[in-house]
């Protein structure tokens, strides 16, 4: 999460690049913007942010406002919403590398640490300097080397090629490791389906995913434990396509034996 306020020095610099016809507009947008990172009510926030976007159409303002809209999301934890809402900034303008740290930050929120540890990546591309982006960048390839989450198509069992490096990055640790630790290999769905039925899939997902990792001699049957949750212990609320799909999950953990 990173939150922006667009402090006066910087508003002049972004008004400048605007044409006079634009200027007033693009003003009034950036004075709401400021209303809106400053407000502790965050439906306040979210008006002020909205009725900031149609007054102007430059791209640095509008991923801006974007970017703090995801992060009052992000605060009342509203996760899936958050992620929208930065998407949109980085849509907007891919060079700006505050949205993606952001998402960076929520995936680590969300035990998603191979992604957040791309997002970051991706938005040090565009500021290499970005002291939040360096540590999560740093916290989450650690992180990511013990959990490795991947994703599945609505009502699949089947690994999606998307997510083949991932599982040869959490294979390759859990060999580094094998005489020591136990591999927990979880399934889970959405809430689209029968409770019994989502039971079933989820187990199906681990399946996948236990036959894979071994399918390297080094990883050994007996050091994995397998479990279908079904739709019982959903990541997120099952509010809207987002939070379904970041649900439709297999989280691979190596826990360390003592």
């Amino acid at each position: 999460m990173k939150h922006l306020k667009i402090i006066l020095p910087v508003l002049i610099s972004l008004l400048f690049l605007f044409s006079e016809a634009d200027s007033g507009d693009c003003k009034q947008a950036v004075e709401l913007y400021n209303q809106g990172t400053v407000s502790n009510d965050f439906s306040e926030k979210e008006r002020l942010f909205k009725e900031a976007i149609p007054l102007c159409s430059d791209p640095e303002v509008l991923s801006r406002v974007y970017n703090n809209m995801g992060d009052a999301q992000e605060k009342m934890g509203n996760y899936s919403k958050a992620l929208v809402y930065y998407r949109k900034a980085i849509e907007i303008k891919k060079d700006l590398a505050t949205p993606y740290i952001s998402v960076g930050d929520t995936f680590f929120k969300l035990g998603d640490y191979y992604s957040a540890f791309i997002m970051y990546q991706k938005g040090l591309q565009y500021k290499p300097e970005d002291e939040d982006g360096l540590k999560g960048k740093e916290k989450s390839e650690v992180a990511f080397r013990k959990k490795m989450v991947i994703y599945f198509d609505l009502d699949s069992a089947k690994i999606s090629d998307l997510y083949i490096y991932r599982l040869h990055l959490i294979k390759d640790a859990i060999k580094n490791n094998a005489s020591k630790v136990k591999v927990e290999v979880m399934g889970y769905t959405c809430d689209l389906g029968s409770t019994a039925y989502n039971k079933r899939l989820s187990k199906r997902r681990a399946e996948a995913v236990t036959k894979y990792l071994e399918k390297d001699s080094s990883v050994q049957k007996k050091t994995i434990i397998l479990k279908g949750r079904g739709q019982d212990a959903p990541l997120l609320p099952n509010q809207d396509d987002e939070s379904r799909t970041l649900n439709r999950r297999v989280e691979i953990k190596i826990v360390e034996l003592f």
